[in-house]
This record gives C-alpha cells, sequence and structure tokens, in this order.
C-alpha cells in the first residue's frame, strides 16, 4: 500500500474523539474540522458515549461505521490501544496513525506493548505511524490529523519530525511554509526513507517542484536523488 492514504484520505475515524475541548481526541477532530478536511472527506468520530461531536453524528466503535474508511486516528489510553487496532484492521482500515503515548518511550513494559501493535499491523496488513506521535499534516488535501495548535499555510516546504515535541515546537514557532508535516516511531513499520520517497513523487507532480536555479543542489535534492 502506498501512503497516499496518510495524505489524502477519503474518509478519516478518530478512535478517542473527545466531546472534552481539553483533551488530545477533541483537539484532533477540531483540526480535521477547522483545517478544512470534513468539507471534503467523511469523518468518523469514535466514542462510546457521545451522540455528536463537532456537530458531526458519533459511532461507539469504527465497526459501526457504514462504508469503509481510509485512515483510522487512535488517540485513546495506552492499555486500550492494542484493542482499537485490532478492531481498525477488523474493519479493514489499511493506514493507522497512533498518537497515544505509553509505548517504548515508557520503559520496557512500553516497548513490549509497542511490539504487541507491530505484530498487529503485520497481522493485519496495516501501515502505522506511531504510537506517541504528534500525527500528520498535508496542507493541500487539506489534512490536519494532529494535535497541532493550528494548520500552518501551504508552501514548498515539507517538514519530517521522529520527535513530536520537535515537531510540536516548530509548528508553534512558525506555523507556516510546511507542506507535509509527519511525525513518526523510530520502530514504526513506515520508514523515514518512504515518506521522503512520497514527498518527492509529489514534488514530481509539479506542485511542490522548486523553481530551476543554477545553484549547487542542497542536500536535500542529493539525498532524494539517490533514494530515487
Amino acid at each position: 500500500m502506498s501512503l497516499k492514504k496518510f495524505f489524502s484520505p477519503d474518509s478519516i475515524a478518530v478512535v478517542g474523539a473527545s466531546t472534552n475541548p481539553k483533551k488530545l481526541g477533541y483537539a484532533v477532530l477540531e483540526n480535521l474540522v477547522k483545517g478544512g478536511y470534513a468539507r471534503k472527506g467523511s469523518v468518523y468520530p469514535i466514542n462510546l458515549n457521545a451522540e455528536e461531536i463537532l456537530g458531526i453524528p458519533a459511532y461507539p466503535t469504527v465497526l459501526d461505521v457504514p462504508g469503509p474508511i481510509d485512515l483510522g486516528v487512535i488517540v485513546i489510553p495506552y492499555p486500550h490501544v492494542p484493542a482499537a487496532l485490532r478492531t481498525c484492521g477488523e474493519k479493514g482500515i489499511q493506514a493507522v496513525i497512533v498518537i497515544s503515548a505509553g509505548f517504548r518511550e515508557a520503559g520496557k513494559e512500553g516497548l513490549e506493548r509497542e511490539l504487541e501493535l507491530i505484530d498487529i499491523a503485520k497481522e493485519y496488513n496495516i501501515r502505522l505511524i506511531g504510537p506517541n506521535c504528534l500525527g500528520v499534516i498535508d496542507t493541500f488535501t487539506p489534512l490536519n490529523a494532529s494535535f497541532s495548535a493550528g494548520t500552518p499555510p501551504s508552501g514548498p516546504m515539507a517538514f519530517m519530525s521522529q520527535s513530536g515535541a520537535l515537531g510540536t515546537a516548530v509548528l508553534d514557532i512558525a506555523l507556516q511554509k510546511p507542506d507535509w508535516a509527519a511525525t513518526i516511531s523510530a520502530q514504526s513499520p513506515i520508514l523515514k526513507a518512504e515518506i521522503i520517497h512520497a514527498v518527492r513523487q509529489e514534488m514530481a507532480q509539479t506542485r511542490l517542484a522548486p523553481p530551476e536555479t543554477k545553484e549547487e543542489p542542497s542536500w536535500l535534492a542529493r539525498l532524494l536523488s539517490f533514494l530515487g
């Protein structure tokens, strides 16, 4: 599976969408709405108790959602993440972002939990970004599947960080210019090189193509040339 469902999905389920504005599950759903995605694609808040969130009908589980789901975003306490990921697999969701923390950064037990996620992802052929990440932003889709403080404007620059904290800091300092922003886990089945490839393909489609110049190619351009 390509990475298209991470950056340009037709439908998204937010597992752990919350009615509480102080919760990350609320922030992710709000970014999908305010960032413009909800005007283009289908958004499904997943919450056991709510009938609707931000005016959007909610469902108890992804299995209750009518029709297919391209992308799942999981933002619930870590003990429930494996079961939620498995349910995504049963639904046929092939792309999942796990924002929830409490995995390898939490020590040996956390590492075991993360390895369990990877095993589930392999079992159901799920591509996984996370756990413990900020999320994914594509300002051209537009898509903001993250808990960032806002959505940066479109521009000719891609930003990828293995650290959610660093990604958040960059967005807070300058909410401008990046086209794609993705934070990934060290052992996530999605590798940094794959995201670089995806960005390169987008550049080849001209919407991000930089202007011609006689200057020496940058280190990033040389890297992309090497990878390509």
